[in-house]
């Protein structure tokens, strides 16, 4: 199964550093997650927990989040967290009205309606899957979900899209996240099989790499893909990769001299995938998708 596959990949992810706690709420948890708002422009957003509020009779951990240190040092609350027996519950800052964000207790083939920060509305995920990672003698339980993008929850650290962005795809196409990299109490305990380092940006390099765009076609694509890449003063010359929507590298290669790539499909299962091209100016990004239908 596809899913047992992926563990092992993030097995290897993981490092072998003591496991403090496993609670979702701890107050020493951090997330560095990318972000690509239209797939070209990447910044990497920190999460962390700054103090505790009541909402309700409830008590929760206020999660703060910073865009992007190399723009702004300042910090915005954006939730308020709690967790109970397994359960994680969420009001974020444009509601007072709570959600639940996790349920790791799910079972193959149980359901649950949980809320992303970018969706409207509950979404239903269904569990298929589950196993244990294993971090020095101290297990975590990891879930499978049941949809197109191949989700998974890891026990304390929440979806690999990042913390609040569970279920992220079941409402939006256009904005691109994935958890390069968990902290708790400053020890580095998780990265991301597809990351690059645990802080990705091209946030005020220079112009032309924002402006100019990959060319990626067909897309879709059933077999074969042709890349053209722009100009940059350095050339052309780089590194590109192709991630799935779960964030695992799945091809890698160099580039040379000329702007023109072309790959080979066969082996990839129909989804969504983003090619990623890293060069002396920075990195740029763009989404494709497999179907055969």
């Amino acid at each position: 199964m596809q899913v047992k596959r992926l563990l092992i990949t993030v097995l290897a992810a993981i490092l072998t550093l003591p496991v403090l706690c496993q609670q979702f709420t701890d107050q020493h948890n951090q997330w560095n997650v990318a972000n690509s708002n239209g797939w070209t422009v990447i910044s990497t957003e920190i999460y962390r927990y700054w103090g505790d509020t009541l909402i309700q009779g409830n008590n929760y951990r206020k999660m703060v989040y910073q865009p992007d240190s190399s723009v702004s040092t300042d910090w915005y609350y954006i939730a308020a967290v709690r967790e109970e027996n397994g359960y994680v519950y969420g009001v974020f800052n444009r509601s007072e009205e709570e959600c639940l964000l996790y349920n790791f207790n799910l079972l193959p083939g149980e359901s649950a309606y949980i809320q992303s920060i970018w969706c409207t509305g509950p979404t239903q995920v269904t569990c298929i899957d589950t196993a244990s990672v294993e971090i020095n003698g101290t297990s975590r339980r990891v879930i499978f979900l049941n949809d197109t993008f191949e989700e998974r929850w890891t026990e304390g650290i929440g979806s690999h899209f990042g913390p609040l962005y569970a279920s992220l795809y079941m409402c939006v196409t256009d904005i691109y996240h994935h958890l390069l990299c968990y902290y708790n109490d400053n020890q580095l305990l998780y990265m991301d099989p597809g990351a690059i380092s645990c802080y990705e940006t091209n946030v005020g390099v220079q112009q032309e790499t924002l402006i100019q765009r990959l060319k990626l076609w067909p897309n879709p694509a059933a077999l074969h893909l042709q890349v053209e890449l722009p100009r940059m003063v350095s050339g052309y010359g780089g590194v590109y990769k192709v991630v799935n929507a779960a964030g695992q590298v799945i091809l890698s290669g160099t580039t040379g001299n000329t702007p023109f790539l072309h790959l080979s499909l066969t082996s990839l299962p129909d989804g969504i995938y983003l090619f990623r091209w890293e060069s002396q100016n920075g990195g740029i990004a763009s989404k494709f998708i497999i179907s055969r239908l």
